[in-house]
């Protein structure tokens, strides 16, 4: 009898250890990820990027599939490109002579320095949008017929290529007509004393010779997604702030001066870009082929990778940057009742989905362990998390880079794969409903249940 009551005694002493110690267990976990999730909402700066790009072993191609244009290839891309520079500039010297003129003409009336003052602004903003508006027509007609151009500015001489070269001088001279016309009446809409004669854009001549000096095919990076979505949010801050004509203008201004900025810093830069990318290929190619497994072999892949990502990093940092400007000052150009309606229209990045998950479901995962509520959703999110953290850097000794002698050694049993592992045990056991609001969740959900399960019958 004596020996059956102190078997009793000992076990219900074990089982209120265990009790115990799962409480705090679950608390140090709930710190743990409550912290870290706290730390990133006030670190606004945090990205899971830097997590994600340095990834190793077998699964790290897998997290940096998560990284958007990781290396820059279609942000940074090279290629062959009708470049319609020429035309473009043609047509600011057409519109800053007619603005020239209009300074001229109207300094020469009695009219107050005020009002003269005020019709030189407005002509300058006018014929300013009205040339922009061209600029993005011809554009449009370069890029939709730029391959068909390429092909005959290769080969002049080939059959037919007079032929359609003096159809695209056409069309381009047709264009330069339009803007002349509605230059010319900007101008007289201001000025009735002397007429404006715009001086031609597209040179003479009906040949590929002529459409080559025009609208020449050069080496060009593209820097499309970077225009595009600028243009996309100039265009949606116009239709949601409902601006005055003057902000129309400034923003206008702002994007094609921005825009103007990212073609000639990637023309700056044209030359380093092209040899990166003659890296990337060889880096590639020699990683395709192989090695025999040695340390110095994969401390030499390893490096090659990270220098040229951080070569691709600085120039769309710099890119980057220059978005931010123009963002801040779009909405600098607004004022303050317009501000009320809200931040600016500028979408989310697959990276910014990435950061706002994995800090407020870090953040959310710790609350719940602490609050022990909803324990085992909690513990089993956060496991499956470690998963992600232990796949990314595995403790395996083959895989470079190897983990820093200060933090020891393990053979892919580590502090991470440990807490993946406490988390999952977390979940298999009642630790919610011991010192935990998943005591009275249940019994409450329990009641609800009772009650219409009697009510029922």
């Amino acid at each position: 009898m004596a020996k059956e009551v102190l078997l009793k005694y000992t076990k219900f002493q074990i089982s209120l250890a265990t009790v115990v110690m799962l409480i705090v267990l679950r608390l140090c976990l709930g710190c743990h990820f409550l912290y870290e999730g706290v730390w990133k909402i006030t670190h606004p700066e945090f990205s899971a990027e830097g997590f994600l790009v340095n990834a190793k072993g077998p699964a790290a191609p897998i997290f940096y599939a998560m990284v958007p244009d990781i290396d820059g290839r279609q942000r940074l891309k090279v290629e062959k490109v009708v470049a319609g520079d020429n035309l473009i500039d043609a047509l600011h010297k057409v519109r800053d002579a007619a603005e020239d003129q209009v300074g001229k003409e109207v300094g020469k009336s009695n009219k107050p320095d005020e009002e003269r003052e005020k019709i030189r602004t407005e002509f300058k903003q006018k014929s300013s949008l009205l040339t922009w508006q061209f600029e993005e027509k011809l554009e449009s007609f370069l890029a939709k017929n730029e391959k068909a151009m390429q092909k005959v500015l290769a080969d002049p001489k080939a059959e037919g290529a007079d032929e359609k070269a003096q159809k695209w001088l056409d069309e381009l001279r047709e264009i330069e007509k339009q803007y002349d016309e509605k230059l010319v009446e900007l101008y007289n809409q201001v000025i009735d004393s002397k007429p404006l004669e715009p001086k031609a854009i597209v040179s003479p001549g009906d040949d590929a010779v002529t459409l080559g000096k025009v609208a020449p095919v050069e080496n060009r990076v593209r820097g499309s997604s970077y225009v595009n979505s600028w243009d996309k949010l100039a265009e949606d801050v116009v239709r949601k702030y409902v601006l005055t004509p003057d902000q129309e203008y400034e923003v206008a201004r702002l994007y094609h001066l921005y825009k103007t900025s990212v073609k000639e810093y990637l023309d700056d830069n044209l030359e380093d870009i092209e040899a990166h990318f003659g890296s990337l290929e060889r880096y590639e190619a020699a990683k395709a082929a192989g090695n025999n497994g040695a340390d110095f072999q994969k401390e030499r892949a390893w490096s090659e990778m990270q220098k040229l990502r951080g070569e691709a990093k600085a120039w769309l940092g710099e890119l980057e940057g220059m978005g931010d400007d123009y963002a801040v000052a779009i909405w600098n150009t607004l004022d303050d009742e317009q501000k009320t309606k809200g931040k600016l229209p500028i979408g989310w990045t697959m990276t910014d989905l990435i950061n706002f998950a994995v800090t407020y479901g870090l953040t959310a995962i710790g609350l719940c362990l602490i609050l022990g509520l909803c324990t085992r959703f909690a513990a089993i999110g956060g496991g499956c998390f470690m998963i992600f953290v232990v796949l990314t850097q595995p403790g395996w000794p083959t895989i470079y880079p190897h983990a820093p002698a200060v933090v020891g050694h393990s053979l892919l049993v580590n502090k991470d794969f440990i807490e993946m592992v406490t988390l999952f045990l977390l979940a298999t056991t009642a630790a919610g409903r011991w010192g935990g609001l998943d005591y009275f969740v249940e019994n409450f959900v329990l009641w609800v249940y009772r009650s219409w399960a009697e009510g029922k019958s």
